[in-house]
């Protein structure tokens, strides 16, 4: 007995059985529908069957492959990639700053120069989320797509208050209005 199974989406069109040459031809194409076949000797045209049938699932590998990276995702998927790592270098160099300048975190979480480059990492993280959705093989719910990018203007339209507010009352004066290192 062999069993093939495609984890791959495949939809398959009708087989044509060609009892002359004692063979099945198949086809598909990349869709919505997962396919398993099993056949046993007993099926008949077993042999060409099979033969087909593996070819089938080769191609559909091989067309899978050839479009899992396209310039689109790689640029998609760079921006929340860089937006995460531009987080976690915005909070290592802040508690840098904190410890030299003996801060608390209170108020080093209440400054511009944390709080407006925070902001612009996170705007790209959403907008490359947003993107990735949106040009993946199988693209999100447009939902989720709405979502993250009502997201990346919020995370936008807040990275330049953040820095209006850094260059008007400077960068380490907190947005509140503390006037100590509380």
């Amino acid at each position: 007995m062999v069993e093939a199974v495609a984890s791959a989406k495949v939809r398959m069109q009708t087989p044509v059985f060609s009892e002359r040459r004692n063979a099945c031809i198949l086809s598909g194409e990349i869709s919505s529908v997962n396919l398993t076949v099993s056949l046993t000797p007993d099926t008949p045209l077993y042999a060409g069957t099979r033969k087909s049938v593996l070819r089938l699932f080769h191609s559909v590998g091989a067309r899978l492959y050839r479009i899992m990276i396209t310039v689109q995702s790689l640029v998609s998927d760079a921006l929340w990639v860089l937006g995460l790592a531009g987080a976690l270098a915005t909070f290592s160099y802040m508690n840098w700053v904190r410890d030299v300048r003996r801060w608390t975190w209170s108020y080093t979480l209440s400054t511009p120069m944390l709080l407006a480059p925070l902001s612009s990492s996170l705007c790209l993280f959403s907008g490359g989320m947003a993107l990735s959705g949106l040009f993946a093989v199988w693209p999100s719910p447009w939902w989720q797509i709405i979502a993250w990018s009502v997201l990346t203007a919020l995370f936008g339209l807040q990275a330049v208050l953040y820095a209006g507010a850094g260059r008007r009352a400077g960068w380490d004066a907190p947005i509140e209005g503390k006037s100590n290192h509380e």
